[in-house]
């Protein structure tokens, strides 16, 4: 049976690659032209933006891969067949050579302590689980690893660990041990946001192929397959959130981030004009805070933290999007101080966001943030 958290539950989306990848011609083309060579490498790094097709991409590569044979238009338009028995295993989630492993597994583990534990990152004993085996020591349970085994229906079996940057030191280890002597009939994805948090020798391991937000043609071809529903008005902000993006703009839409617009336009606007808005950091914080009880009121699985951190990412990134957009026009108005000051500025979030990785006071944080800000702003708006 598929490995994967999916087959397990019910809360779970169903296995991806059904829809088409918009905008990453170039990812695309390149795993064709490996397919038919016949020089597809064992290992990959899929690394972008978050939400701009990695995911999708991975999921058709694995369709086509177990395929088998597979029609030779398929690959060159990167398009599994509609129907087949294969699809069907895959969609029901049953295909036992395919295995995405994502941090969620945790939840349905055969390991109690995994089980137990809040989802934060992807512990090493959840890859020797489903993919390296090996010995877990707290509860004697040896696994076989899976990664070694011979495909049961086709050519190969396919391995793909989502938000690879959450496996912790040990498990980016562990994994490396099995990339340096890889499976002749395996092929591994890693995705991956942030491909700096993932060891030199596990990226030097691997073929990289790099994903790019969409371009505006892509982007309005995605929301009009997709979101005919929205209203133009409630659009608009979000489209401009998203920034090339469908990932962004649906969890934009699914979190209601428009209804925090006001708050953060109004306080960048006010440090822009050289007020210093008291409150401002505090509302920041409780837009956080009550994102985080979302989170965990819908997943009781998921942590606060990793729940705050996800608030203080989107809170971030509309921040950015304020200060950007008047980088912007004062560029457009030759304004080059206030280009500048505006520039300088996103170090300040960067920080923040660094800083709350070492797990400061969100308050703190925050109105240190909202202090700096105000001094490099004063006056620009």
């Amino acid at each position: 049976m598929m490995a994967r958290a999916r087959a397990k539950t019910k809360e779970a989306p169903p296995f991806p690659g059904r829809e088409p990848v918009l905008g990453q011609d170039a990812a695309l083309e390149t795993l064709a032209s490996a397919i038919t060579s016949g020089r597809l490498a064992s290992s990959w790094i899929f690394h972008g933006p978050e939400g701009v097709g990695k995911r999708t991409t991975a999921a058709r590569l694995a369709r086509l891969l177990l395929e088998s044979p597979c029609d030779p238009q398929s690959i060159e338009d990167f398009s599994p067949p509609n129907q087949s028995s294969t699809q069907d295993l895959i969609d029901a989630g049953t295909h036992p050579d395919l295995v995405l492993i994502t941090k969620e597994m945790s939840a349905v583990s055969q390991i109690t302590r995994l089980r137990d534990k809040k989802q934060m990152d992807i512990p090493v004993d959840l890859l020797r689980e489903h993919m390296i085996g090996g010995l877990v020591k707290q509860e004697n349970k040896v696994f076989e690893p899976a990664v070694y085994h011979t495909p049961a229906l086709g050519p190969r079996r396919i391995f793909i660990i989502d938000e690879a940057e959450l496996l912790n030191h040990t498990g980016q280890n562990a994994l490396l041990k099995t990339l340096e002597e890889p499976p002749p009939t395996s092929v591994i994805i890693l995705l991956t946001t942030n491909p700096d948090r993932l060891l030199p020798t596990i990226r030097s391991r691997c073929q990289r192929l790099a994903f790019r937000r969409l371009d505006e043609e892509s982007m309005a071809n995605w929301i009009s397959r997709s979101q005919s529903d929205n209203s133009s008005d409630d659009m608009s902000w979000v489209i401009s959130f998203a920034d090339g993006s469908p990932g962004r703009l649906l969890f934009a839409l699914e979190h209601g981030l428009l209804n925090w617009h006001d708050v953060i336009e109004s306080g960048v606007s006010a440090l822009m004009d050289g007020r210093f808005p008291a409150e401002f950091s505090q509302k920041l914080s409780g837009l956080i805070d009550d994102f985080a009880k979302a989170k965990e009121k819908a997943n009781r699985k998921i942590s606060k933290e990793a729940a705050k951190r996800e608030g203080l990412e989107a809170v971030l990134a509309m921040i950015a999007g304020g200060i950007r957009k008047r980088m912007h026009e004062a560029i457009e108005r030759d304004d080059h101080v206030t280009a500048e000051a505006t520039a300088r500025s996103i170090d300040h979030l960067v920080e923040a966001e660094r800083r709350m990785g070492r797990s400061l006071s969100q308050k703190l944080v925050l109105a240190d943030m909202t202090a700096a800000l105000g001094e490099s702003l004063a006056g620009s708006g």
